[in-house]
Order: C-alpha cells, then sequence, then structure tokens
C-alpha cells in the first residue's frame, strides 16, 4: 500500500521560541499546567462568548472521531462521506466495531436529503 505524508514546512521558527523550548516542560498533571489551561479556558470562554463547557483536544482530528465513535455510537451509525474526511470517520468507526450505514457522493458535491 502506498501512503502520502502531507507535512508543512520547511517553517520558521523564532529565536526565542527555541530558547523557551531550552526550558523543563510542565507536565499535564502539574500545578503549573492546571493553572495555564484554566487561564486558556478563561481566555477561550471571553473570545467565544459562552458560558457554555467545551472541550480542548492537543491531538489530531481522528482524536476526536475515535472519541465519538467509541462514546457516541453504541452500535450502528450513517456515515456520510463525499471526501476524505468522511472516509476517515467512517474507517475510524468501522475499526472501532461500529456498523456503519454509508452514504458517499462524489467529492466536491454535497450530501443531499434525498441521498439519505
Amino acid at each position: 500500500m502506498s501512503r502520502k505524508l502531507y507535512t508543512v514546512g520547511p517553517v520558521y521558527v523564532a529565536d526565542d521560541t527555541l530558547k523557551a523550548m531550552d526550558r523543563p516542560m510542565i507536565t499535564h498533571r502539574s500545578k503549573e499546567y492546571k493553572e495555564l489551561h484554566k487561564s486558556i479556558e478563561d481566555k477561550l470562554r471571553e473570545v467565544l462568548d459562552t458560558n457554555y463547557d467545551f472541550l480542548m483536544v492537543s491531538g489530531s482530528a481522528t482524536v476526536l472521531l475515535e472519541g465519538a465513535a467509541r462514546s457516541g455510537i453504541s452500535k450502528k451509525s450513517l456515515g456520510l462521506t463525499s471526501g476524505s474526511f468522511g472516509d476517515r470517520s467512517i474507517e475510524v468507526a468501522e475499526t472501532n466495531g461500529k456498523t456503519v450505514d454509508k452514504v458517499k457522493v462524489p467529492l466536491g458535491m454535497a450530501v443531499k436529503p434525498a441521498d439519505i
């Protein structure tokens, strides 16, 4: 099987950023991280103008797809796709043992109510 890796780069990294990476890292269980996380949540809540809870995820979209498949699908789901993101969500659900009824439309086309 042939795979292509799509990465950005080369990427400019400022000197002050490189120097900051010389310092010891904080862990996700430390007091410093908890304070940092809370300050980021507070700022995001203000920017998003919301009092609702939200989820910050430091991972790829696949992390969220897998979480949704494992936690949000009991046995069966409807998979709508018109491209690679929809295909990936179907793949993740099936990999996690879920049955997926698939509706595929050509790349760039919209899924219409009649398709479902």
